[in-house]
């Protein structure tokens, strides 16, 4: 046997130690996911989630609102299914669970405070004004009224609605609103699904008493003036909206 030449076990070891060591650094700076694929920092994710909530917001209409006479209100039938059909055009829990949470195959959504904090920043950035979402055409030398309805707080600004005059059905004033507040109630079709919270509100009437609207579901037994509002920022979203515990 030639004394340069190694038995082929030898070399066999040989080999593999010389690809080990070639492969090991690759091995140990590769991504964890399966798809070779670097993973998204919590900031790139956060950018994600920004454009793409921004170019969803920025394909919504504005819906045309009809109105009820003596006095002139918005329907609040029309006003509600724009509501809602702008709620769901964006759907963004789904949008939170593909680009920031962890497991987007959780249906609860389970983003830290930080997360959440950075997600109520861009909401707020973003809030919609009255007149991106509703085409209400105002008769000359006429006061429109628009609905106080549970879904129109429910996304309402408390900045845009402070200390506004609020009118009941006849157009009367009974004071200024103050702010809203939530109120849960049990039920639904089944007693499986739990509870679901309503949005309600205070005001201060003519007499400077604190007085709330009641928990009943608002239709339009209470109004603000549309032009008092019109431009002012209307489609609020929340964490708590998502997360009740926020």
């Amino acid at each position: 046997m030639n004394p340069i030449c190694k038995p082929k076990s030898v070399r066999r070891v040989c080999h593999r130690r010389l690809l080990l060591s070639l492969l090991l650094p690759c091995l140990l700076g590769m991504p964890s996911n399966l798809h070779g694929q670097p993973q998204a920092s919590g900031r790139e994710k956060l950018a994600r989630f920004e454009e793409q909530f921004k170019s969803r917001l920025a394909a919504i209409l504005p819906k045309k609102i009809k109105l009820r006479d003596k006095p002139p209100v918005a329907r609040w039938e029309d006003v509600d299914t724009a509501l809602l059909a702008a709620w769901q055009q964006l759907d963004v829990a789904n949008l939170l669970r593909e680009t920031l949470q962890s497991d987007p195959g959780r249906t609860e959504l389970t983003l830290t405070d930080e997360q959440w904090n950075q997600v109520d920043r861009i909401f707020s950035e973003n809030a919609l004004p009255y007149n991106r979402l509703f085409l209400i055409d105002k008769k000359e030398k006429t006061e429109i009224y628009f609905p106080l309805t549970n879904n129109v707080l429910r996304f309402a600004d408390d900045r845009s609605l402070d200390q506004l005059s609020v009118f009941d059905r006849t157009a009367f004033s009974l004071g200024q609103y103050l702010g809203k507040f939530f109120y849960e109630r049990a039920g639904g079709l089944t007693a499986r699904q739990g509870t679901y919270r309503l949005t309600f509100f205070q005001y201060r009437d003519n007499a400077d008493n604190v007085r709330s609207c009641g928990n009943i579901n608002l239709l339009d037994t209470f109004s603000v003036l549309w032009s008092a509002i019109r431009e002012k920022s209307g489609f609020l979203l929340h964490s708590s909206l998502f997360d009740p515990n926020r």
